[in-house]
């Protein structure tokens, strides 16, 4: 039962993420960055502000429920230390310093997926703005 509502908080943490994300896409993606110096430079910002965003919405969920029913993140002591262990799950990384243990590792296997997304989804816009701006540059 405890792990069935581990993987609908996965999903729901993951769901508001894909939101944010997608909002954050559509703002920057509405600011014009042709023949703008400063247009690229603000969309690279503005994607790392929504992956650390994204990395402490995580950490709190693994916050709020470490030390209960769920299981904990075995290591960490503090809030901090859960936006650590967010961004390596995040990223993928999987330093391994914190493990996580009970059902709690579900929304860890959500995030890792989610990030691994969000980062591909980052990467592409980036890409595509660079594209835009770079090639009105090149066209004056």
């Amino acid at each position: 039962m405890i792990e069935g509502i581990a993987y609908l908080i996965a999903i729901l943490v993951s769901g508001i993420c894909v939101a944010i994300h997608y909002g954050t896409l559509r703002f920057l993606s509405a600011r014009p960055v042709h023949h703008r110096r400063h247009g690229v430079p603000v969309t690279v910002a503005g994607l790392i502000v929504v992956h650390f965003v994204e990395i402490g919405l995580f950490a709190a969920v693994y916050a709020a429920l470490s030390g209960t029913a769920f299981g904990l993140v075995q290591g960490a002591e503090t809030f901090l230390d859960h936006v650590y262990f967010s961004g390596s799950a995040y990223t993928t990384l999987g330093i391994g310093d914190l493990v996580p243990h009970g059902a709690i590792r579900a929304v860890t296997a959500a995030e890792a997926i989610a990030g691994l997304v969000f980062i591909a989804w980052s990467a592409s816009f980036a890409f595509i703005q660079m594209q835009r701006a770079w090639g009105d540059e090149e066209a004056q």
